[in-house]
């Protein structure tokens, strides 16, 4: 009974449909569109409500922002801090569990015959600290082989991702092997990891040991990972009192004056802070510390 019912509905639906062939193709290139567009909306959004939340602990990562008016410029936003941040910051702050400052620059870089310019990242073995796959440890599909964590303990040591490990050396175990940077400075192989997934703001293939002579010495981004019930709040109540201390005054020239300055005020934000750059990157991790240094104290000599 149902079944013969279900083919009556089904022979008046396509007579019907067949008897105004122009609306019915409006409706069925509609319905299509309309599907399209909600799933790739879907997509979309899932992709940015997941963006750089990979890393395990990510609620815990935090970046250092810089937002200042130096005494001979507009007010200016940046995304990197000083060299010797990172030094300074677990000593001052117990509640920090990690921190690593990340430089990049492009480098040649040189393997056998093969010789293209990479961008190079140059950090320290904390880096890979904070920046955990999922089950917070460097195991599993995650790690092809080696320890990221002890490659950069070492002065010569490299990590590669997987793609970058196939196109220098043929292979994904590439551990061991030696690499060329400007064709004079060797570093080894020490790990090789999977590549990162697409939706972080990290963008590495090669990441080197800061502390080799030859690294670029530079500002640049640095990340702390907080202790567990550690506020960013915390952290920023004793900022200021570390600047004073850790930061000595530097020197501008400007025209005939010289002027003597430092940052001397700090806040903490929210994803809400507006840094430099797109949208992406205004909102690289969850939460972020946005030290701002919105007051300068200048003097004229």
């Amino acid at each position: 009974m149902l079944s013969r019912m279900f083919r009556n509905y089904l022979a008046a639906a396509l007579r019907n449909l067949l008897r105004n062939r122009f609306y019915t193709a409006i409706n069925i290139v509609g319905l299509a569109v309309g599907f399209a567009a909600a799933l790739l909306i879907a997509l979309f959004v899932r992709d940015e409500l997941s963006f750089d939340r990979f890393f395990a602990a990510h609620e815990r990562v935090y970046r250092v922002y810089a937002i200042g008016k130096p005494p001979v410029s507009a007010l200016s936003e940046s995304n990197t801090t000083e060299r010797g941040v990172d030094e300074w910051l677990p000593l001052e702050f117990h509640g920090v569990e990690r921190v690593a400052s990340l430089v990049t620059d492009k480098r040649s870089v040189r393997q056998g015959d093969l010789e293209v310019e990479e961008e190079i990242g140059w950090t320290t073995a904390q880096f890979f600290e904070i920046f955990r796959p999922p089950g917070g440890r460097w195991v599993g599909r995650w790690l092809i082989a080696g320890d990221p964590v002890a490659a950069l303990s070492k002065p010569d040591g490299v990590v590669l991702t997987r793609t970058l490990a196939r196109k220098y050396f043929g292979r994904d175990d590439a551990v061991g092997g030696v690499i060329e940077i400007d064709r004079k400075f060797p570093l080894r192989v020490g790990a090789v990891i999977e590549d990162l997934p697409s939706n972080t703001h990290l963008k590495l293939g090669i990441v080197a040991v800061s502390s080799a002579p030859f690294a670029r010495k530079d500002w640049g981004a640095t990340y702390v990972r907080l202790a567990p019930g550690v506020s960013p709040a915390q952290i920023e109540r004793g900022l200021r009192g570390a600047i004073d201390r850790r930061m000595p005054f530097q020197t501008v020239v400007a025209g005939n004056q010289t002027l003597h300055w430092r940052w001397t005020q700090c806040c903490c934000r929210s994803r809400a802070c507006i840094c430099t750059g797109s949208p992406r990157q205004a909102n690289l991790i969850p939460r972020q510390i946005c030290a701002r240094w919105a007051r300068w104290r200048a003097s004229a000599c």
